[in-house]
């Protein structure tokens, strides 16, 4: 995983010192990260981080160059070249004129195995963080004011003037307009959940949108029925022979179609205006758009720089200034390439991390009580605690943020939708202010629950396990302000008192998992008590008498691995890891299914397990050979860097606690799931 080489692309003795003058540096850094990458390779650690250190680079003239790589056009040509560099270095109109024209391309959707966007915002960033040369660094700088002035202060077409260019174009091509008949056409044989995107129901944001998602999916379910022969014929594709073998053999038994000729004629009066109306929003935003390309460029560029220069900081007043236009307010989602960017959001984020300092909070306050939609409102919450100097500051305006958007409409309704899988999923907006307020004052990610009926935010700030019981210390913030709390919760009881909203969050976060460490916790588990003469179906004991224990799979650190309880001896045992292809989901707060025994495709023998010494000893050899075979990402290289053999005094209680629970006829255990224990 080395830069991209291109040893010929004409550059004179001259032009190559020049370049090598301002860009000795970088190119010095990247040959140093591309050779201590190539001596690290075994380590998929290392290795991926010196990968993603330079994954814009590519080296050109024999490696005595770096330049910047990810500039594509649509052909997946790459356009950013040394050239480049040499007709601005010294010529500030023609570094403006360069700038102006690059970004006014806005993002290209390509399609590379480094990405499918190529925004040219980036290829100006790496010109100024890498070169040397502190007059072009400062002339870049001017000409990003001087044109962020400019795009600020032109007046863009109003959006209603787009509107009516999006209708025209409506009417002259019949093609985009939905017809009744042109409706039951498009959805055609598609199930009900997987019909939705072509309604532009996927996922509505809008209460209109989302009654209209619930009226379709009932109605078009009263229309499903089990398929016929003939149907399966008109729907699936093969040979008639092939389909009426596939017919005999029951393969379409349990399958049902929708008949959405059926729906009723209101409805689909509705669903007509709904998409016609869908695509004509479309429309407008893509002739809205293109104007706002290089005030996007500029914005994403003083994002990317913010942190390294100083005469970038005085945009703010004309951010400030920007931020309370009412067309840039009410604009709709831009489209570039694939991305979508919300222009206003952006700007925010320009602002934000350009302040120099407390100067801006009140501003920030009027924004976050201006504002009701979650993303700008997180925005406007990460702006309000950059003008605090530390986390301790910061964590003291929660109290604030609460009151400014507690009364605010739709922020704390969730929202259920089924997605085009038929998978159920719910929308919290809430979520994307608080994941700000975690982030910003935390050192981390932190487990948090809100009740809007109080109001009050509780965020999980320390934990500790003493035996089976866990002490964990709770922040509570409400409007009126702070309150720290603490709450144990063991295990084998709950908590020692009903301490209401407390209790139901201690049960909360131990029901995502069960923290042995800040690194590692009990992801999953599913046990059985091995009764009688029953056989084991994880364990094969061999002659050994196993009644009364109990057999499993547990997740460890998002690995599932099977093990063996006996609580008359206190036995713990563990084998090797089931499954282990995939980076630990906790790392990304994402929960892991449970181990279903039926996956197992052959027990393991009881005298191949192994004690937790031995175990932990495993994951390293195990992590050894893995690297030696080449294997860059593994979730065994996450258990090897943070299991101890320490932490099985701790693991043994809770394991202890979760068999003693069992019931005499168990099959499966409760599932229980890890979020991420990382505190």
């Amino acid at each position: 995983m080395t830069p991209q080489q291109d040893s010929a692309i004409g550059l004179s003795a001259e032009e190559l010192e020049l370049l090598r003058a301002d860009f000795g540096t970088a190119t010095k850094n990247a040959v140093e990260l591309r050779e201590e990458s190539l001596r690290a390779e075994a380590d998929p650690n290392r290795s991926f981080a010196f990968a993603s250190a330079l994954a814009n680079a590519r080296f050109v003239e024999n490696s005595q160059l770096v330049w910047f790589r990810g500039r594509y056009n649509h052909r997946m040509e790459e356009l950013s070249q040394p050239r480049d560099y040499l007709a601005i270095r010294d010529d500030y109109e023609a570094l403006k004129s360069f700038v102006h024209d690059l970004l006014a391309e806005g993002r290209t959707a390509i399609h590379t195995r480094d990405g499918d966007e190529s925004n040219p915002a980036q290829y100006l960033a790496w010109m100024h963080g890498n070169s040397t040369n502190q007059k072009f660094k400062t002339n870049l700088e001017c000409a990003v004011l001087e044109l962020l002035t400019t795009e600020l202060a032109r007046q863009p077409k109003p959006l209603t003037e787009c509107r009516q260019e999006a209708e025209q174009e409506f009417e002259k091509n019949s093609y985009m307009r939905v017809s009744r008949k042109r409706l039951v056409e498009l959805l055609g044989r598609d199930a009900p959940p997987s019909a939705l995107w072509r309604l532009h129901l996927d996922y509505p944001k809008s209460e209109e949108g989302q009654r209209l998602r619930e009226k379709f999916l009932q109605a078009a379910g009263v229309t499903e029925r089990p398929i016929t022969d003939e149907e399966v014929f008109k729907t699936y594709g093969g040979t008639r022979e092939h389909l009426e073998e596939l017919i005999k053999q029951g393969r379409f038994k349990d399958t049902t179609l929708a008949h959405y000729q059926e729906l009723p004629q209101e409805l689909i009066t509705e669903l007509v205006a709904w998409t016609n109306e869908a695509q004509l929003q479309r429309l407008t935003a893509q002739a809205f758009a293109p104007q706002f390309a290089m005030l996007a460029g500029l914005s994403d560029f003083v994002q990317m720089c913010a942190a390294n220069s100083t005469l970038l900081k005085d945009a703010v007043p004309l951010l400030q200034s920007a931020l309370m236009e009412q067309h840039y307010f009410t604009a709709p989602i831009l489209e570039f390439g694939l991305s979508k960017v919300d222009l206003y959001a952006s700007l925010q984020l320009s602002l934000a991390r350009l302040q120099p300092g407390p100067e801006l909070r009140e501003f920030w306050l009027d924004l976050l009580r201006r504002e009701d939609q979650a993303d700008r409102l997180a925005v406007s919450a990460y702006g309000l605690f950059m003008t605090a100097p530390n986390r301790a500051a910061k964590r003291q305006l929660i109290p604030q943020i609460l009151a400014l958007t507690q009364e605010k409409e739709g922020l704390f309704a969730t929202h259920a939708y089924t997605d085009g899988a038929g998978f159920l999923h719910t929308y919290k907006p809430y979520e994307a202010l608080f994941a700000q307020v975690s982030q910003s004052c935390f050192s981390g990610a932190r487990f948090y629950r809100y009740d809007p009926d109080t109001p009050a935010l509780r965020i999980l700030t320390g934990w500790s396990l003493h035996g089976s019981s866990y002490d964990l210390a709770v922040s509570v913030y409400t409007p009126a302000g702070i309150e720290h709390q603490h709450v144990r919760y063991d295990l084998t009881s709950g908590a020692e008192q009903d301490l209401g909203p407390l209790q139901s969050f201690a049960q909360e976060f131990l029901e995502s998992g069960y923290p042995v460490s800040r690194r590692i916790g009990i992801s999953s588990f599913n046990a059985r008590r091995i009764m009688g003469t029953e056989p084991a179906m994880v364990i094969d004991g061999g002659d050994r008498d196993l009644s009364g224990a109990v057999e499993g799979v547990i997740g460890i650190g998002g690995n599932n691995a099977p093990f063996f309880y006996h609580s008359a001896d206190g036995t713990l045992l563990f084998g090797r890891c089931l499954d282990s292809s995939f980076m630990p989901a906790m790392r990304s707060g994402l929960s892991k299914n449970r181990f279903d025994f039926s996956q197992l495709k052959q027990r393991t023998p009881i005298a191949e397990l192994l004690p937790w010494s031995g175990f932990v000893g495993q994951i390293r050899e195990d992590a050894k050979t893995k690297r030696s075979q080449g294997r860059l990402f593994d979730s065994t290289y996450y258990l090897e860097k943070h299991l101890t053999v320490a932490l099985e005094d701790r693991l043994r209680t809770i394991v202890g606690v979760l068999c003693a629970k069992l019931p005499v006829q168990q099959v499966d255990a409760e599932q229980h799931h890890q979020s991420d224990p990382e505190l």
